[in-house]
């Protein structure tokens, strides 16, 4: 509602440091108009927040991506336009999901039209990820130098832009890469620089992408222990996160490293659950690598029968050159041990070629084992000669190469990779100490400023319930003002007159029925002369006390001028109108009224009695007439009530009254 009055307006507004309290005193109008204006500024911030804030679907993708490739290859090859993404950094993710599902021609042809597809504008991360997957797929297809160049270039990227996640995981590829190579201890340098990042971030998927690392790399220098245990702690964080792809990564690095460490049957345990997790119902392409695990650790093992078919199923699928070059190794060795000579060699010479199209893999323990199998072919064909031979040579270049992994610079850098990266931990848990503290203290200080507000709060409410309580008193105060008489309590001509005029307003002109009486106090100057206007004052309330106490429910009682009374008598004659005044005429001639201490007077009063009908049909005309017939009542001697006539009082001037 509208007030009689401005108001005050206390705004309590919570700023990042501390509350202000506004106080505004302006008509309500005007703090309406300010409380939209607010609401709009604030509405206004929060559509800027809005259009500002990136979009959630490059990151709501990636999760999908880490956590089922399968189901967001299918999701991204069916709404190719349903992400609000960069066509290239679009291109980079669908190709990161297929990087885990076999599928490397996809893979390859994405990577390209990715890499095709970028421009100056697309995001620091597309270039990052587009030339990191065409890393991977050079390696894949045996290109290691190239692809090293590539990984380098994603690594420079992610660190020029400060893409910490794409950092980490180019570093985890250029590592590997590395391994494949046989450059052992520069893996493990990348691999420190990694892990040193992945714990400033405390991020744990980085930190599993690491330990996966230094699995793989101990594994390729015969640490097996280690390499297990490295592993181990990467799939522990993969499965707390539900990262298949990667859960998957890790069990088929462990597999490999029993293999290769002659446990067959925890092999062949971690190669089933590899393909349990990464076997799509729906998808053919996803099983080369269980396949190879299953097939190369039958071979190993001595169990043919069971590896030979593995084998060609893995053969008969899209893989990585080099995994191609193990399972015709592992053929051959079963082929030996069938008698199969000629189609042994057979296999190992297309090893051989494989290896002769990856330069980089010349010489590492891959391409040595060729020759060790070739020597066994030769001594079961008989050719004991050429087989002691290149026994030989096989045993050399391996004596040199372990001796390379076992050097003593070897063992001193992984040492001392390993007491920094203890180091680096130590250093991690005092700094998470060290935060949680700072973290304990902002906690502390937010309760008390909490506390604070609270209070605050409370005194705000406090405070406007207060002014509330005023304003209400003040408006009840004004309302009392406009409609009663201050001296007596009655009400004051002003409302009497609108409450006549509504009852009026609804009488039937025709057979309605209300009187009223104007009261006037005979002689009432003499008073104030004599007595003074205090005593005046008194005998007025004294007069409005004895009138009221004779009102009936309905009767309406109003001080209208300075001695002066108007009562209102609904569904009241003018005969009975007029007895009713007769009597409280004769209360007062028969009371004495204080005038002092110890002093009374006696009063008399005259009235005028005029009923509602034809001309007197509003408040204005009953109360004229009224004032007719007072004025007769005067003429005639005061001290009593005379009904209003039009055939002998208007003959009579009326004495001047306006309401």
């Amino acid at each position: 509602m509208c007030l009689p009055f401005p108001a005050t307006a206390i705004l309590f507004l919570t700023l990042p440091d501390r509350p202000y309290w506004l106080i505004l005193n302006m008509p309500q109008a005007n703090i309406r108009r300010a409380f939209y204006l607010l609401v709009l500024l604030l509405l206004g911030a929060a559509g800027t927040a809005l259009a500002n804030n990136t979009s959630p679907d490059a990151d709501s993708l990636r999760e999908q991506i880490l956590q089922n490739p399968w189901q967001a290859d299918k999701d991204m090859a069916v709404a190719n336009d349903g992400y609000d993404l960069d066509p290239a950094l679009f291109l980079a993710y669908r190709a990161h999901a297929l990087q885990f599902l076999d599928r490397q021609e996809d893979f390859d042809a994405l990577v390209q039209e990715g890499i095709n597809s970028l421009q100056p504008s697309s995001p620091p991360q597309a270039h990052c990820l587009l030339r990191l997957f065409e890393g991977v797929s050079l390696r894949r297809a045996g290109d290691y130098e190239q692809a090293l160049a590539r990984l380098r270039e994603a690594t420079a990227l992610a660190t020029e832009f400060q893409l910490v996640d794409e950092q980490v995981f180019a570093l985890a590829e250029l590592s590997f890469t590395r391994s494949l190579q046989g450059d052992n201890e520069g893996a493990l340098n990348d691999l420190q620089i990694g892990h040193t990042l992945a714990l400033e971030q405390n991020d744990p998927f980085l930190i599993a992408q690491m330990e996966e690392g230094y699995g793989v790399v101990y594994g390729y220098v015969d640490d097996y222990p280690a390499a297990i245990r490295h592993y181990e702690r990467s799939l522990a964080i993969y499965r707390e996160l539900g990262y298949l792809a990667y859960q998957a990564e890790a069990l088929y690095g462990i597999g490999v490293t029993y293999r290769y460490w002659k446990k067959w049957d925890q092999a062949l345990a971690t190669f089933e659950e590899y393909r349990v997790l990464t076997e799509q119902p729906d998808s053919q392409q996803d099983r080369f690598s269980p396949y190879y695990g299953l097939g190369t650790t039958y071979a190993q093992m001595g169990r043919c029968r069971q590896a030979l078919p593995h084998i060609q199923q893995a053969m008969e699928l899209s893989g990585p050159l080099d995994f191609k070059a193990e399972l015709l190794k592992a053929r051959a060795r079963c082929l030996i041990q069938l008698k199969d000579v000629p189609a042994a060699l057979e296999a190992l010479d297309s090893a051989q070629a494989l290896f002769d199209a990856i330069p980089s893999l010349i010489g590492t323990r891959w391409e040595l084992e060729v020759h060790e199998i070739r020597a066994e072919a030769l001594a079961t064909q008989g050719n004991h000669a050429a087989a002691l031979q290149t026994f030989k040579d096989y045993h050399t270049a391996m004596h040199n190469l372990q001796a390379s992994n076992a050097s003593a610079n070897m063992e001193q850098l992984r040492l001392a990779l390993e007491d920094r990266q203890k180091s680096a931990e130590i250093a991690l848990l005092r700094e998470q100490t060290r935060r949680m503290e700072l973290e304990n203290h902002q906690a502390n200080r937010s309760l008390a400023r909490q506390r604070e507000l609270l209070i605050l709060g409370v005194i705000a409410g406090v405070v406007i319930l207060l002014l509330l309580v005023l304003l209400a008193r003040s408006t009840l105060r004004f309302r009392r003002l406009s409609t009663q008489d201050d001296l007596t309590g009655l009400h004051n001509r002003r409302h009497l007159f609108r409450l006549l005029g509504q009852q009026l307003a609804e009488l039937p002109p025709d057979r309605g029925q209300l009187a009223a009486a104007l009261i006037d106090i005979d002689d009432f100057k003499k008073i104030n002369d004599q007595h003074g206007h205090p005593a005046g004052d008194a005998v007025i309330r004294a007069v409005a006390s004895t009138f009221s106490r004779q009102l009936r429910h309905g009767e309406v009682l109003a001080r209208v001028g300075g001695e002066e009374f108007f009562l209102v008598l609904p569904r009241t004659s003018a005969e009975d109108a007029r007895a009713i005044t007769e009597r409280l005429l004769a209360q007062l001639r028969e009371r004495d009224f204080p005038v002092g201490p110890g002093r009374t007077t006696r009063l008399t009063a005259s009235a005028g009695v005029a009923e509602f009908g034809p001309g007197c049909a509003t408040a204005e005309q009953l109360y004229e007439a009224a004032d007719r017939a007072l004025y007769a009542s005067k003429a005639a001697g005061k001290n009593c009530a005379t009904l209003y006539d039009t055939d002998t009082i208007d003959e009579a001037p009326a004495a001047p009254s306006t309401p």
